[in-house]
């Protein structure tokens, strides 16, 4: 079968799992690409205004179960009434997760460089040559220490996962199922977007520790990616030609997708709430090919954020709930004794996005009616914040209220309009508050 076909048939795969796999990743979890012409090289977040606080939060996971193939591929040749040697029908590559347990990190000589080797692939009809993948980007280090725990772990613009798996060559005649050769691999894929771009990079690379008998040489790698629902999203560029898989090498490379088309015939107010997946396949010549799926990252491209927070349209990871952090030792100590007291008299630290006008002003003049004086210097600071549905005229929950100084206290509502922007929170999406 060719790369094609082995690719289509993945894909399909896809298409029939894609309901289960929505309601999985959304009950469980309930996205840096640059512009086309740059797609490869990696947008830094926008500067956070002042005052500098925290990142929004250390990653969060989702279990997700690797597939084991290799029961299914040696039942199906061992039911094949064929009694001749050799041919597609009587080789096959499987695919088998391997436990490390007690193995947290993955040792440093095991991590892939920045940078990979692949040479420049072969030019498609109608394409001028392109030279060959020079931006494998390096994973963030917190990936790296969650190897092959069985999660994908992610933040709100990047999601990564280190399995490793053992793929063997099973061969089959009239004597029964043997396996003639193998290999064993780390298998580091990473996905990562910006929330001020409406297109992604998936990125997928594969280090091959040890290869023996007849899977040692002729195997290569080829891969593919697409959202499902298919028609919110592009492939914009294909950089993953297909590669030679050898002991000791690591080969890999990244497909690019895109959702601006989608988000610029919706307009205004837009939301493509998608999964994400790369699928590839291990081939060799007269092999049946071992494949596999990566991801179903849930990712969100919207252009709906408030005209007061940002115009532009972005993409974040679905499945992540950013935090808001105002440390007690950082640049507004009041704001945060505040919400610290808040929390601990009983006002929620998980909050929801409040983006209508009118009930904001209704939550701020419950919470701080322009009746109630302000001494010199001070200013009402309400908590929760006026922009969610905790605030004092939406929410039941216990709120809270404080004369605070006033440069704080506008530069704390300067700190979450940022974070709304930059995190991409629209209306009624949840998002936490921590002082530490």
């Amino acid at each position: 079968m060719t790369t094609l076909g082995v690719l289509a048939r993945v894909r399909r795969r896809i298409e029939r799992r894609a309901a289960i796999g929505a309601v999985v990743a959304l009950v469980a979890g309930l996205c840096l690409a640059a512009p086309p012409a740059t797609a490869q090289t990696p947008v830094s977040a926008p500067a956070p205004t002042r005052p500098s606080l925290p990142p929004s939060g250390p990653p969060q996971s989702r279990p997700v179960s690797s597939t084991d193939t290799c029961p299914e591929v040696k039942r199906d040749l061992a039911e094949r009434a064929v009694s001749s040697r050799g041919g597609a029908d009587a080789r096959a590559f499987c695919v088998t997760p391997v436990r490390t347990p007690g193995q947290r990190a993955l040792p440093q000589a095991q991590r892939p460089s920045a940078r990979s080797s692949v040479p420049s692939p072969a030019p498609r009809a109608g394409e001028t040559p392109r030279p060959g993948i020079k931006a494998i980007q390096p994973l963030p280090s917190w990936c790296y220490e969650h190897y092959n725990d069985g999660k994908w772990w992610f933040t709100r613009t990047q999601a990564c996962r280190i399995v490793r798996l053992k793929i063997d060559l099973v061969y089959r005649d009239t004597s029964g199922v043997t396996v003639r050769g193998g290999m064993t691999v780390n298998q580091f894929s990473y996905l990562y977007t910006s929330a001020s771009l409406t297109n992604y990079q998936f990125q997928m690379q594969m280090g091959v520790l040890d290869a023996w008998g007849e899977a040692a040489s002729g195997a290569k790698l080829s891969a593919n990616a697409s959202c499902s629902p298919f028609t919110l999203c592009k492939v914009i560029h294909h950089d993953f030609p297909d590669q030679p898989l050898r002991a000791g090498t690591t080969v890999g490379g990244h497909i690019g997708l895109d959702t601006s088309d989608r988000i610029r015939q919706g307009g205004y107010g837009t939301k493509l709430t998608h999964n994400t997946s790369l699928f590839w396949a291990v081939e060799k010549p007269g092999v049946a090919s071992g494949t596999g799926i990566e991801g179903r990252i849930f990712l969100r491209c919207d252009d709906a954020l408030p005209a007061d927070n940002n115009t532009s349209p972005g993409c974040v990871v679905r499945e992540y709930t950013p935090t808001l952090y105002y440390p007690m030792a950082g640049p507004l100590p009041e704001v945060a004794r505040h919400i610290a007291d808040a929390v601990n008299a009983g006002a929620p630290n998980a909050l929801e996005r409040l983006t209508d006008k009118t009930l904001k002003d209704k939550n701020r003049a419950v919470s701080c009616p322009p009746s109630q004086p302000r001494p010199p210097g001070k200013s009402c600071d309400e908590y929760p914040f006026a922009s969610t549905w905790q605030g004092a005229a939406t929410g039941t929950n216990p709120t809270s209220a404080r004369m605070i100084d006033a440069t704080q206290n506008e530069l704390g509502g300067s700190a979450l309009n940022t974070f709304y922007r930059e995190n991409r929170v629209l209306e009624k999406d949840w998002f936490h508050v921590r002082t530490p």
